[in-house]
C-alpha cells in the first residue's frame, strides 16, 4: 500500500509526554493518530461494526486509494439522489 507522509506542530514537551505514555503501552504516536484517523472515518460515515476485526492487509484493501476513490464517488452520487433502491428480493431476482 502506497503511504504518505503527514506532519502535525505540537508543543515539543507535550510530545514527548504523549511519546512516553504511548510507548509504555507498546505503541507508537504514528501508529495512534492512523487508528485514530480510521476510527473518525468509520464513525463519521457509519461503518462502525462490533463484528469480526479486519486483519491489517484487509483494512488496507479497504482504505486503498482505489476503493477510497470509489466510495466517494458513491457518496456523491447518493448524495445528489442518484439511487436505485431494491430490496433482498429484487437483487435476488436479478441473480437468477
Amino acid at each position: 500500500m502506497a503511504t504518505s507522509t503527514l506532519t502535525i506542530q505540537i508543543d515539543d514537551g507535550f510530545k514527548q509526554c504523549v511519546e512516553s505514555h504511548y510507548r509504555k503501552k507498546g505503541l507508537d504516536i504514528s501508529k495512534v493518530i492512523r487508528d485514530f484517523l480510521v476510527k473518525e472515518i468509520q464513525e463519521e460515515t457509519h461503518i462502525v461494526d462490533d463484528g469480526p476485526k479486519w486483519s491489517e492487509e484487509q483494512e488496507a484493501l479497504f482504505y486503498s486509494p482505489e476503493n477510497m476513490t470509489h466510495i466517494m464517488r458513491s457518496i456523491s452520487q447518493a448524495d445528489a439522489g442518484n439511487l436505485i433502491e431494491m430490496t433482498m428480493e429484487d437483487l435476488e431476482e436479478l441473480a437468477k
